[in-house]
């Protein structure tokens, strides 16, 4: 039991537009189980498919749970998926900077959070710690996302879930 967190890539992908070969053309494309929907994706005449990759893991991190909770879930902590975008994907990565580069602000920038189970309130090496991998995840994020071809077929977005 305790504070898990996890961090997602979630890919939307436009495959294309219904015609009656589709079936033929894309076999495989859904599963068997959603054959059942053929009518009603025929009717839309769009498809399209999403893939989530989580791509980071935390534990008991409640100062990074605490700022996604606040600053991209409108306050709302009930282990809901928050959209994270970009700039606030970018915003935490500076966050984490500036409190490594001066431990003194972590109080203040990033503060911690007592909960069920959420971990230590301490500013200590295991926080510290905490702040480095979500720097590091952080920038692969970023830099994954801003380097994928700009495609109005496809997008990524950055998911936060937590779960305790």
């Amino acid at each position: 039991m305790g504070l898990d967190m996890y961090l997602y890539l979630r890919k939307h992908e436009s495959v294309g537009r219904w015609d009656e070969n589709f079936a033929q053309k894309k076999e495989g494309f859904y599963p068997e189980e959603l054959k059942a929907f053929e009518d009603e994706i025929a009717e839309h005449n769009f498809l399209s498919k999403t893939i989530t990759c989580q791509v980071g893991y935390w534990r008991k991190e409640n100062a990074i749970h605490n700022w996604f909770v606040h600053n991209c879930g409108d306050d709302v902590d009930e282990c809901q998926t928050i959209y994270v975008s970009l700039e606030k994907a970018k915003e935490l990565l500076q966050l984490c900077k500036d409190v490594l580069a001066d431990h003194s602000k972590a109080a203040e920038l990033l503060h911690t959070q007592s909960g069920f189970f959420f971990g230590s309130t301490e500013y200590d090496d295991w926080y510290f710690e905490g702040l480095k991998y979500t720097a590091d995840l952080l920038e692969k994020v970023i830099n994954f996302v801003e380097s994928q071809e700009k495609d109005f077929r496809v997008y990524w977005d950055i998911i936060y879930e937590a779960s305790w």
